[in-house]
């Protein structure tokens, strides 16, 4: 028992460590503040509570993609990610606590699997020693790229993209594994659209970069002649998996989002770059009113680091580069981006352009472990790794979602018994204040959850025009102060 622990003692201390840093400010509200916001973290919130009541067949929530949202549309589960991989997390949590406890819990459950899975990868597959083996996760799993994804925390479940990774890397010995492997891209599919696409767009880029390389290239000729029926029997496993979430995406009839709307989230190099880490936004550039969706980086230091981590690779080097500078000419160059969205498929769904980030953090989360593992002097180790945590230490809080806000915010309002639908009536707030509309959308929500009837309100991401429908007098519920 004690020769484990001692061989895995680096990856407990990071954990702890990355726990700490991530949820100490839940712990001093006692409990009362939850990652996210108030406005797409309670949406998520909701979808679960909705699988819980699901899974016990409780009226109106009884069929799966019909969410008693948005009444009288159907379908309503399609309007954003699924969420299914985070569902199966939350129902057996939800048998012993509250909505929002069981919130925190999954979310929780997410940063502990992004970190062990990250950890096994690199020293089970990678054979990386125990110290590598930690930062790596560490920065994988605790970096500001994943913090500031707590106000979209579906965007946590990366896990499932790196047990398809060890899944398929372990296929060498085990050829099955790459059926489970399949199992989890599909999963991260019906979890979070975004990360699932990553794969593919990940899978076809890497593919097209490596034939031009003579050596790489004879290797993947080499597979597929060795291969090929198996690779044909898994994509065909993965399609049938597949399309009952294409066939619900579809039935949304919204492919792409309106480019407009995409080209006013693309923020300048320079924040993909910065984060807002005690280094750079308080020493070196004090920067205020920060947004996740326009500075998002992963530090300057860092970067650098980074950078200095691509010479020490041996293997796969120029393809690696090559497909970094792909991902960064889509983020810096509108018209890589437009060219994507135009003709690659599915590109037209990744409404903020600096998400492509969530491809690079596992690909510079290995650069740098890797970049440990070949350092000999520990002084020099020390200095890099403890100058790296604390530049991915935020200095500002994604924890706002309050559970007693969230409480109050709905049992304020009555709802007559006669009612068996409901309208949160907003119109009074002006147009151009989006943030509050979509608050109180998600009240309408939780509302309606409460007195287990439907709503007109709704909310998510493909949402374009929300319907509406005459109801009674007694049933439009007004705003309270």
């Amino acid at each position: 028992m004690l020769k484990t622990l001692s061989n895995i003692k680096y990856g407990l201390t990071f954990l702890s460590l990355g726990i700490f840093i991530f949820f100490y400010k839940c712990v001093l509200s006692g409990f009362d503040l939850l990652p996210g916001d108030n406005i797409d973290s309670r949406y998520i919130n909701y979808i679960l509570e909705h699988f819980w009541l699901w899974f016990h067949q409780i009226t109106p929530h009884n069929e799966l993609w019909n969410m008693p949202i948005l009444y009288p549309a159907q379908n309503t589960l399609s309007n954003s990610d699924m969420l299914f991989g985070l569902g199966i997390f939350y129902i057996p949590i939800r048998y012993f606590t509250n909505p929002y406890n069981s919130f925190l819990i999954t979310v929780f459950i997410m940063c502990l699997l992004n970190f062990s899975t990250f950890y096994f990868l690199l020293k089970k597959c990678f054979n990386f020693k125990d110290l590598s083996s930690a930062f790596g996760a560490y920065f994988y799993a605790f970096s500001l790229i994943k913090y500031a994804q707590f106000c979209h925390v579906q965007l946590l479940s990366q896990f499932y993209t790196i047990l398809a990774l060890i899944c398929f890397i372990k296929s060498k010995k085990y050829k099955y594994l790459t059926f489970i492997g399949c199992a989890f891209v599909a999963l991260q599919l019906y979890t979070s659209f975004y990360l699932g696409w990553f794969i593919i767009f990940t899978i076809f880029f890497v593919t097209v970069i490596t034939l031009f390389f003579e050596k790489e290239r004879n290797k993947i000729f080499q597979y597929l002649k060795q291969n090929y029926k198996f690779i044909i029997f898994n994509l065909l496993f993965l399609i049938t998996f597949l399309l009952p979430l294409a066939m619900h995406y579809l039935m949304v009839g919204i492919t792409k989002f309106p480019y407009n709307a995409e080209i006013i989230i693309y923020p300048s190099f320079k924040n993909y770059i910065l984060n807002f880490s005690l280094i750079n936004n308080l020493l070196l550039f004090k920067s205020e009113n920060y947004s996740p969706d326009i500075v998002f980086g992963f530090g300057i230091i860092t970067s650098l680091l980074i950078f200095i981590s691509f010479f020490h690779l041996k293997k796969y080097r120029n393809i690696i580069v090559i497909f970094t500078l792909l991902i960064y000419a889509v983020l810096c160059i509108p018209l890589m981006h437009k060219l994507l969205y135009d003709y690659f498929p599915g590109a037209g769904a990744i409404r903020a352009v600096g998400r492509y980030l969530n491809i690079l953090c596992p690909i510079f989360a290995i650069l740098l472990a890797n970049f440990i593992e070949k350092i000999n002097k520990k002084a020099l180790k020390a200095i890099i790794i403890i100058t790296i945590i604390i530049e991915q230490i935020p200095v500002h809080s994604f924890l706002l979602y309050s559970k007693k806000q969230a409480l109050q915010d709905i049992t304020k309002y009555n709802v007559p018994k006669t009612c068996s639908v409901i309208f949160m009536n907003y119109s009074k707030i002006p147009d151009e204040n989006h943030t509050l509309i979509h608050k109180i959308e998600v009240d309408g929500m939780w509302l309606a959850l409460a007195h287990r009837i439907y709503t007109v309100n709704g909310y998510g991401g493909m949402i374009v025009n929300r319907p509406r429908v005459k109801l009674k007098p007694e049933c439009i519920i007004e705003l309270k102060d």
